[in-house]
């Protein structure tokens, strides 16, 4: 799958950070930078005559290229997409996320858990119809072990037991958690906020069978994540001996014991 960068020299996006510039000392909010990147992201497709079966737009970010391309581009000469949006997060841009719900051909979310958890919300329930939650899975040519150059060793179905047991100790050894014997090492790649659920890894913490286990976490916390997290565990201190930020190789190490990927559409374009 091809991939282009758009990186305006105007400075929009040179701010240190992806998006959260609403509270810096900057001229542009997250919207308007971000709708501009949609609208340039449109106008890179149109200026080099490509015209993909599918626009997939994703969150707030890029909602605006939803309405943008039947207002300003399709009549045009950018005529032959249709356009999917994607929710992963109801929590932030509702009244982005409601336009591009409106002005999308067929719209989904992250598994059909969270349509049913959302799918009465104002910003949703006038386009339900369109409205799909997918089903989670994982490319097994990119996620197959026994070709995995990420993972410490190489193992297939007749190998699983000692290629985990490889794949734990290079998690151990970097985080330098003891690597016990039959003890639990808990696994996590997340944000740590509570939708994603920080409150049943609070309450798992507290069970008796944690009070042996470690874990890492590939997360970047956010400040006070963890400090809010160790306040609300008493003792977890020496359950949690520390919140890790793993490299890329490390998450790819984690993720091996349970991941989830989709597979890309052939003549799509992601914005």
């Amino acid at each position: 799958m091809d991939t282009y960068f758009i990186d305006p020299e105007n400075g929009m996006f040179q701010v240190g950070m992806i998006y959260g510039t609403d509270y810096l000392e900057i001229p542009l909010t997250d919207a308007e930078r971000f709708g501009f990147f949609s609208r340039a992201a449109l106008e890179w497709m149109l200026q080099s005559k490509r015209n993909p079966d599918i626009i997939h737009c994703h969150d707030w970010q890029t909602a605006p290229c939803a309405k943008s391309y039947w207002e300003d581009y399709n009549a045009y000469g950018l005529d032959n997409p249709r356009i999917v949006f994607t929710i992963h997060n109801l929590n932030y841009g509702k009244e982005l996320i409601k336009e591009a719900m409106t002005y999308s051909q067929a719209s989904t979310t992250v598994s059909r858990t969270y349509r049913e958890e959302i799918a009465t919300h104002g910003s949703i329930v006038d386009n339900l119809p369109k409205f799909h939650g997918v089903v989670n899975g994982i490319d097994p040519d990119i996620w197959d072990p026994s070709g995995d150059d990420f993972l410490p060793r190489y193992y297939d179905e007749t190998e699983v037991v000692a290629g985990k047991a490889a794949a734990r100790q290079a998690l151990c050894a970097y985080s330098n958690i003891p690597n016990k014997e039959g003890t639990p090492l808990v696994g996590i790649v997340t944000r740590l906020t509570s939708q994603k659920g920080v409150h049943m890894i609070r309450h798992g913490i507290k069970r008796p069978w944690s009070a042996v286990a470690r874990l890492s976490c590939s997360a970047r916390p956010r400040p006070g994540d963890s400090a809010r997290l160790r306040h609300d565990v008493p003792r977890v201190e020496e359950r949690l001996p520390r919140l890790h930020v793993l490299p890329p190789v490390l998450q790819r190490t984690l993720e091996s014991l349970g991941v989830r990927r989709f597979r890309h559409h052939p003549r799509a374009f992601n914005v």
